[in-house]
């Protein structure tokens, strides 16, 4: 019988060090629910993200075809180190549930007592029950809207915001394209000029730096209130007026 040769070409080889496990370490059970809300195709953690999380000794549970709306399959997250489970039930047992849009009342009802929620949380549009139930059952909720970083920013909802600003014209353009029966128009336009100087062609910004000067660098804006100025609609007005004359058609 061969026996497998344990030596290298200088020798024995080590054996790999065992690193020892913290023994205040406490595993945390996420659970992650496919989403109901209406056109809802986001899942709240990619399967790279689930591999760290498990790798570091926790666990994650994900509903069944809770990714595919991203394109992520449920043999990915397997892969990664989640349990796939087949009912809300099973998910909502779980120490943390980690969303993208807030719980639906019915979703409400399988959290149980003490439970951990990260999602986003749309205060305007929840009413007092809402968050009466969330009260009854000690649920410690994060808004993630809410979230803010050491400048007070609030990045996650400058980064969806970005995704989604960039992610429209991407749509446009395919719905301008011929092959989607669109009259093969490319966006774009002339060269706007704004008191600042001039700026590529069709620039939207030229004329935003003249009516809002925080919009192009919303990014260094401290306080996002900066927003609400008291003669935004006309402005907004003016900008549309522009953009039509000149025909910019891009940010």
């Amino acid at each position: 019988m061969k026996k497998d040769n344990v030596y290298g070409t200088f020798g024995i080889l080590p054996k790999e060090e065992m690193l020892e496990v913290k023994q205040d370490f406490k595993k945390l059970k996420i659970g992650i629910p496919k989403e109901s809300s209406f056109q809802e195709n986001r899942i709240s953690l990619s399967p790279d993200a689930v591999a760290l999380l498990s790798h570091n000794g926790h666990s994650v549970v994900i509903e069944s075809m809770a990714g595919n709306g991203a394109n992520f399959t449920d043999k990915e997250f397997s892969d990664a180190g989640a349990e796939i489970v087949f009912s809300k039930e099973e998910v909502f047992q779980s120490d943390i549930i980690v969303k993208i849009e807030p719980p639906t009342k019915s979703e409400l009802k399988l959290m149980k007592e003490g439970q951990q929620l990260i999602s986003a949380i749309q205060l305007q549009t929840r009413d007092k029950s809402y968050f009466n139930d969330l009260l009854k059952k000690d649920i410690s909720s994060v808004a993630i809207e809410y979230i803010k970083d050491d400048e007070g920013k609030l990045p996650l909802l400058r980064i969806m915001s970005e995704i989604a600003g960039k992610t429209s014209l991407l749509i446009a353009s395919e719905y301008l394209s011929n092959i989607n029966s669109g009259k093969g128009l490319m966006l774009g336009g002339t060269i706007a000029r704004s008191k600042y100087g001039a700026f590529k062609e069709g620039d939207l910004s030229a004329i935003l730096i003249d009516e809002f000067p925080f919009w192009v660098n919303y990014h260094r804006v401290p306080d996002i209130k900066t927003a609400l100025m008291k003669d935004w609609e006309k402005k907004l007005e003016k900008i549309a007026t522009q953009a039509i004359k000149h025909n910019i058609t891009n940010l």
